[in-house]
Order: structure tokens, then sequence, then C-alpha cells
């Protein structure tokens, strides 16, 4: 195995666990659905949290020319991926004891947490594309710089500001973004 191997085969099995977690939460939403009161919102940010664990995962497909990996950008990696777990995890509801999942209340009382683990993987990525192109290992590193601090920035008014219409726009704002980047990642991959 070389050095990209290694590194991939070791963020590979945090995004599986990530991956798996959402996956659950998902299929206990459909299972369940009588029982689910769905919300919009809610919703969004399940897909933002799948884009982007998928165009990041997708995205060390770019690296796989790097042969030395100094262990800031492997440390930067793994806190990235597990940052990411997190928001995997919190934006995941659980079904509740009386057989009820009303996913209005739970963006209503978790939304923050979830968008801040979002916003901390937003500054881990933003570190690690300033690093990363820094060490000439990621040729693309400003214009993800770009959509990061762009996402980053709006998601702060999400954790600040409870009116509907903010987080919608902010919610939609952060689909429309991730959506893009996993479609440039996985073309990445194709080619």
């Amino acid at each position: 195995m070389n050095a990209f191997e290694i590194v991939l085969t070791l963020l590979t099995m945090v995004t599986s666990l990530a991956l798996a977690h959402l996956l659950n939460g998902f299929v206990i939403v459909l299972r369940h659905a009588k029982q689910v009161q769905f919300s919009m919102l809610h919703g969004i940010w399940s897909w933002i949290a799948l884009a982007v664990l998928i165009g990041n995962w997708a995205s060390f497909w770019q690296m796989r020319n790097v042969e030395t990996w100094p262990s800031v950008t492997v440390l930067l990696l793994l806190a990235a991926a597990t940052v990411q777990y997190l928001f995997c995890a919190f934006v995941t509801p659980e079904m509740e004891q009386e057989g009820k999942l009303n996913l209005k209340d739970f963006h209503a009382h978790s939304h923050r947490l979830y968008i801040l683990a979002f916003i901390m993987l937003l500054f881990i990525s933003l570190l690690l594309n300033l690093v990363l192109g820094g060490m000439k290992m990621y040729e693309n590193w400003w214009h993800d710089s770009i959509l990061t601090i762009v996402a980053m920035l709006q998601s702060s008014i999400a954790i600040f500001v409870n009116n509907f219409w903010v987080q919608l726009g902010v919610a939609i704002v952060n689909a429309s973004i991730v959506t893009y980047y996993l479609i440039l990642s996985c073309n990445f991959v194709a080619s």
C-alpha cells in the first residue's frame, strides 16, 4: 500500500461509519413514516450531511498522486472526518419510545447543534484547504475555500436567527453549495 491508500483507507472507515449512521436514520424515518411529522428544514439539512459526506470522500481522489503525507495533513483530514461524523450523528434523530417522531420539533431543538458541527467541519476544511494548497498538494484549494467561507458565514446566521424563512434560505444556499461540490468531486473520480 502506498501512502495515499493508507490515508484513504483510514478516512474511508470514518466516512463509512458516518454514512451508516445517516442511512440508519433514513431507514428509521421511512420505516415509521406514518408516525413521523416531516420537516422540510430537517430534510434539507439531512441532504446537506449526505452530500458533503460523499463529496468530501470523493474529493480525496484528487490527492491520489501525493507521495508524502505530512502529519499535519493527516491529522487535519482525520479531524475533518471526525467532525463530519458528528455532524451526521447530530442531524440523525432517534425514534422516541412512544413511536412518534416530530422532525419539526427535532429541528427546532437540535438545529444549533448540527449546524455548529457543520460550521466546525467547514472551519477545519478551510484550514485543510489552506495547508494542502500551501503544500501544493491540492490545486483547487482556492475554489473550495471560497465556497467554504460563504457556507460558513451564512450558516452562522442560522445559529442566531430562528426565523423560518432565514433558516430555509440558509439551508437552501448550503444545499446548493454542497450539491455543486458533490457533483464536482464525483466528476473528478469519474475522469
